[in-house]
């Protein structure tokens, strides 16, 4: 029928299946890259697309797999999740060379073992990267019954007791942090601990946006009236505007900032879970 046997019937199978694997990996990639901010990703979700184009995707594998990483990096650290650094980035490497070699003979088959074992790891990381980045960053993952409590608490009233006022809460889920100051030249000092060697830098446009939403409750409610009045689908909040930034010694250094103060304000959210509304002072 149609004159099409089963062996080429069998061609087309394959083909289309592989069309349909490589649609959903790439739109993995497009989805992950869209959940980062603009401003920390290094390319547009749109452009993952042209790995669908034949040979020149063996090369444009590269860009991808960098920028990816790059801008995963970027929107962790914003977004102050721990993580490793440029995620993704080796592995997807890997898949890369290891996809170039497939063209060598001999070593190609190797090299297409290599190439397919990479490439649904670095699937899955992306993935996974990707469902971190959807989490919602103003849950508060509670550690104990006792915190849990008062949490609830806390969201049934919608406000701090009076004596805690000038204080306002930011969720930490990791107890170990990396510097997060985008200003700051070092590669993301990973390891910093709040109050020993973890800074906290409370900027003025934190303030200005957590003098009326001091709980988690009452940001929330804030962000949503925010994005009704913009009609926007989408607004980013990231730290240093609703959150302080966790940062290094050479960044509390370099922006010139009280570093007792700041390490002091570390120690007691570290504590606490409540953070000073007030500016971090400067020397």
């Amino acid at each position: 029928m149609f004159g099409i046997g089963l062996p080429e019937l069998l061609i087309i199978l394959i083909i289309l299946s592989g069309l349909i694997i490589s649609i959903l990996y790439i739109r993995t990639l497009s989805t992950a890259l869209s959940k980062c901010s603009e401003s920390n990703r290094t390319m547009t979700p749109g452009l993952t697309w042209l790995l669908l184009i034949p040979i020149i995707n063996m090369i444009f594998n590269f860009y991808v797999v960098l920028n990816i990483a790059k801008s995963l990096d970027n929107e962790f650290k914003n977004r102050n999740i721990f993580s490793d650094p440029m995620p993704g980035r080796t592995l997807g490497l890997a898949m890369c060379v290891c996809a170039v070699l497939t063209i060598i003979p001999v070593v190609g088959v190797l090299a297409s073992i290599g190439a397919l074992v990479c490439w649904i790891i670095y699937w899955v990381k992306i993935a996974n990267y990707s469902a971190m980045l959807s989490r919602k960053q103003l849950d508060i993952a509670p550690q104990d019954k006792k915190h849990t409590d008062q949490v609830q608490q806390k969201a049934k009233f919608g406000s701090l007791p009076e004596d805690k006022r000038k204080y306002f809460e930011v969720p930490k889920e990791v107890s170990v942090f990396r510097c997060s100051d985008n200003q700051c030249p070092c590669p993301g000092t990973e390891g910093l601990v709040l109050g020993e060697n973890g800074y906290l830098y409370i900027s003025q446009e934190v303030v200005d946006m957590r003098k009326d939403a001091l709980t988690m409750a009452e940001l929330n409610k804030k962000q949503q009236k925010m994005l009704d009045a913009t009609d926007a689908s989408m607004m980013f909040f990231d730290q240093g505007t609703v959150y302080p930034i966790v940062m290094c010694e050479e960044a509390v250094r370099l922006r010139g900032l009280d570093a007792k103060t700041a390490a002091d304000d570390a120690g007691h959210w570290a504590k606490t879970g409540l953070v000073p509304l007030r500016v971090t002072p400067h020397n």
